[in-house]
Formats: structure tokens, sequence, C-alpha cells
């Protein structure tokens, strides 16, 4: 087991090469003396940035003991600070919006804690995608808006009145749609006169760019609910399997650079079109991809935001037009209908064309709390994909999702009160215990990384899942890598993790293009039948059955939406 701030086994810093970073207890360290390292200015844009995140590694904490710590000190020094930090939907994500305000708060505290000597600019935006429902939309779905906003009251009135004092305050932008009662209490309730149109895109991109030098991006934000070590050893609602990479490229990281600084305004639609639609110009064998949307102008009739950049989902679909022999796609969700067709059609294409996808065995909000109709509708899509590419790889496609290497703790740990006897689409008796945050006997780890490796040509990092929010409308970051080293790279640290306890041989035959998917296949077979101690590897066959009992279709919402 691996101490905080410790290099996980097998994970070397390789200065001027690229490095891929596996789960917070790498990328963490990492990321904190990418700040200590910096003299100029530290630019970054994030879904999730806590400052009350504990310092990992023995250099940050010699500075202090959190994020807040760590950028005071490099506002004294004199760097300069940029982030652009998602806002949420008051009404669809309540707890998330609040999260946001709660850091801006902690944001406009950290000036005073650099003192006067902090010289360094300071510049915090919460940014909530510009982009709106259309109306005609918005006044078909206004049940669903309506349904949201009563249960976000419902969640408040079921708080101490401190806490939602508290919550109130830091959720600025719920608080209009909201009237508080009379009385000592300060109960809510919904104030329907006040018009809302719900915001159906976010920025979900995870970079820092450091001096225009170094680049550190892919799919972690930061707080304590994302750390994880290589282990997974925690209880199953903890976990969080997730990767990111850091470049040292002043070519690319420039390209960061410029995308972040040009956000704003073109996501509102004002600035200047993405190069190449979100495909840069690629800087040796690397790649800066994207994924931008702006508002729908005069379109009162449509759902989905106006596409400017589908760089991130062209290099999947150029990337699987080129695959020959062996892709790995590791990603929270396999939903987007036009990857699975494309993927289906090189199947058929190519004979020797096989195919894995490492999934969580479950969506987060499905196996640790109650689910709801967005999660029925993603799993609804995510069953129609996987049966589509089952039915044209045909034995060549294999699903898989890691589990831990003990026996469940007591369900509430493991799962969470929330999940606990909540339909999942598991058995009833199982759903009584552990739902799907239990497989095969074992709890399970939840992934998060956005991952994709196509034969040992081309390999993908980023932000975005694979289903149509991040594919179309989401604003999403990512690198394509198409040096054969850094290909190669990443594979042997993809099998060196998921298969801790394999012999070398086996190892050489799960990174070989040839031999690599009957070995993973094999393992994962054989170790869904040893007891959870005695396993190899920690991925499992996935269950396709679940989702498919537990998905319904929407009629009418845009996939996009999940």
């Amino acid at each position: 087991m691996t101490g905080a701030g410790d290099p996980s086994p097998g994970f070397s810093a390789r200065p001027g090469r690229p490095q891929l970073l596996i789960t917070a207890d790498e990328a963490y360290p990492v990321f904190e003396r990418l700040v200590l390292s910096a003299e100029q200015r530290v630019n970054m844009g994030f879904r999730v940035f806590d400052l009350r995140t504990r310092l990992r590694s023995s250099e940050g904490r010699a500075v202090g003991g959190t994020w807040s710590d760590l950028l005071a000190d490099a506002l004294r020094r004199g760097v300069d600070l940029r982030l652009i930090l998602a806002d949420f939907d008051p009404i669809g994500a309540p707890d998330l919006h609040r999260g946001t305000w709660r850091t801006m708060r902690q944001f406009a505290g950290l000036r005073e804690l650099a003192g006067e000597a902090g010289t360094g600019k300071l510049e915090v935006m919460a940014s909530r995608h510009p982009a709106r429902i259309g109306a005609v939309p918005s006044a078909i779905f206004w049940p669903v808006a309506a349904w949201k906003l009563r249960k976000a009251a419902q969640m408040l009135n079921d708080l101490d009145p401190g806490e939602r004092r508290r919550f109130l305050s830091e959720a600025p932008r719920l608080c209009p749609n909201l009237k508080v009662e009379d009385g000592g209490e300060g109960k809510v309730r919904p104030d329907f006169a006040h018009r809302f149109r719900l915001t159906p895109v976010t920025h979900h991109q995870k970079l820092a760019v450091i001096d225009r030098k170094r680049l550190y991006i892919g799919g972690l934000d930061l707080d304590e609910r994302r750390w994880d070590t290589p282990d997974h050893n925690q209880p199953a609602r903890q976990t969080w399997h997730d990767t990111q990479m850091l470049f040292d490229e002043p070519e690319l990281a420039e390209a960061a650079e410029r995308h972040l600084n040009r956000v704003p305004d073109q996501t509102a639609g004002e600035g200047p079109e993405p190069e190449g639609r979100g495909n840069e110009a690629a800087h040796g064998p690397l790649r800066l991809l994207t994924t931008l949307s702006a508002p729908s102008r005069l379109a009162p009739f449509r759902f989905s935001p106006k596409s400017l950049s589908t760089g991130l989902s062209r290099a999947h679909l150029e990337a699987a037009f080129a695959a020959k022999k062996f892709i790995i796609l590791e990603t929270q969700y396999l939903r987007s209908r036009p990857l699975a067709k494309a993927l289906a059609r090189r199947a058929r294409e190519e004979a020797g064309l096989h195919l894995l996808a490492i999934l969580p065995s479950a969506p987060e909000e499905v196996a640790f709390a109650s689910g709801g109709g967005d999660a029925r509708y993603g799993e609804f899509l995510q069953a129609r994909c996987l049966r589509m590419l089952r039915k044209a790889f045909g034995p060549r496609f294999y699903a898989l999702a890691p589990a831990q290497h003990r026996r469940p703790g007591d369900p509430q740990d493991e799962a969470g009160e929330a999940a606990i006897g909540a339909p999942d689409g598991t058995e009833p008796e199982q759903a009584r215990r552990h739902g799907r945050a239990a497989l095969f006997g074992a709890p399970v780890v939840y992934v998060h990384s956005k991952l994709s490796i196509f034969d040992d040509q081309r390999a993908i990092v980023s932000s975005a899942n694979l289903n149509g929010r991040s594919m179309k409308w989401d604003t999403e970051a990512g690198v394509e890598m198409t040096d054969p080293a850094t290909v190669a790279m990443i594979r042997e640290r993809v099998v060196d993790h998921w298969f801790p306890k394999v012999e070398e041989a086996e190892r050489s035959a799960l990174r070989d293009l040839e031999r690599g998917f009957e070995a993973w296949f094999r393992i994962a077979r054989e170790d869904a039948g040893r007891s959870p101690e005695n396993r190899r590897g920690f991925l499992l066959p996935y269950d396709m059955r679940p989702a498919r009992r537990f998905g319904v279709p929407v009629p009418g919402v845009p996939e996009e939406m999940v």
C-alpha cells in the first residue's frame, strides 16, 4: 500500500517525456509540485476545485496543509493564478452549484491569506455555460423542471435550520427560485412565478497550464472525494479510478493556454472560432483536442446548443476507422451511438480487430445513490450501445468492470444509505444488500477515467466521456498522442495497474497486440470464479443485465442530455 504523496509501484517521473498519472495518489502530488515550480502564471479550468483538499507531497506540506496554503504561497511568490470554475444549473444540480460558490468563497479569502506581500494576480470566475433550453422545449418540459425545484426545496427543508441557512447563503442562483416561509425555522417553498430555464450544458474540462510550458490534463478534478490510490482499498463509494497526463511541451501548453483564455467568449458565442474545429494543429506527435458549444441563436425549438468544436469526437472516430488489432476504451460512460456505430462498422470491415471496454459496474448515481430519470435514460443508452458492439464484434468484444480484492463490508459503508434497497436493476435479494456497489462478491472500484488506446498507434487522454454530452455539448479538453513509445508506455502502465499480481510472462501477453485481448478475457473470467482475495487482477466481466433492466428510454429528450 502506498502512503500519501509516495510514488505508486510502477510509476516513475521522466522529465521531458509525457507521464501518465493513475489515480489521485499519483496525480495530486505532481500537480502540487507543478504549482510550486511556477514562476509566472498558473492557468486552470476545472469542474470541481476545493481549496480544502489536503496536500500530499512532502514539498507541498512544507508550505501548509491544504491547497489554500499552496495557492497563497504562489501569490506571495508573485505567481498569477487564473481559474475557470464550472457553475451548474441551480435547480437541476443544487449541490454542485453550492459547491462552486463555496469554492468562490474560499478564493475570496485566499487574497487575505496571501497577505500584503502577495503580488501575484488572482482571477477566478464561476462560469455557468450560457446555453439554455429553447423556449418551446422549456415549456414542454416545465413539469420536469418544477419537479426538480420541488425536490430541491424538499432537500433543503430536510436540513436543520442552521445548515439550511448556510446552504442558501452558498447557492446564490437557487435563492431567487425559492420563497422563505415566515417562522423561526426558515423553511422554503418553490417560487414558480420566477422564470427559469434549465442549463443543459456544463464546463467539464480538467486542465492546468504552468508558465505556458507544462500541461496537466485529463479527467481528474480536485477534492477529497476523488482521492484514491492504485490499491483501491477504500469503501466502494469512496473509490475513484482516474487518469491525468503531464506534458513538458511548450507548444502544446501554449495551445491549451489559448483554449483556456478563449473559452468564456467562445461558449458565449462571441469569441473566435476554435482552431481546426477543436483539432489544434499537431505539435509533433501531440494534438490538443476539445469539445465546445455555444447558445443557439434564434432557435426557440432547439433543445441543444450550437456545436463549435468536435475535435474529441472526430479524433475517436478517425482512430476507430484506422484501428486493425486491439482497442481499449476506459471510460465512465459508453453511450455515444455515433461512436458505437463507427466501431461496429469497423468490426465488420476488419476481421482481426478486438475491442475491450473498461466501465464502472454502474453509474455513481446508481451504485451509491437512488438513481433517477437521468440515470435510467443513461443506462438505456449504454445498454443499447453495448448490444450494438456485441452484435458486431461477437466474441471479439468484451466489457470489463473493476472490483476490489476483498469481500464487501457493511452495505451502508460500501454503497451508502441512499443506495440500500433502491431500484438499480439488480435482483431483489442483491439490491437489499449491496446492489450494484458489489460485483462477483467484491466491492466495486468506480471508474472515472477517460482513456482510449488504438493499437500501438494512438492514445487519447481527456476529460470527455464516450457519450453524446461530452462529444458534442460540454466544454472538454484532451490530448491525442501518436508517438509509438508513448502509446506503449500508456498500455504498459494500464496493464500493470489492472493486473498487479500476474507473472511477467502473462504480463507480456497482456501488453501484446496479438495476444492481449485473449489474455485480458481469460484472466478476468478466471478471476470471476476465484474468491476476491485470490484474484490476480481488478477486472471482472461487466454484467449487462442490470443496465437493461434498469434503463428506460425517454422519447423526445436528446441523447446528449446524459
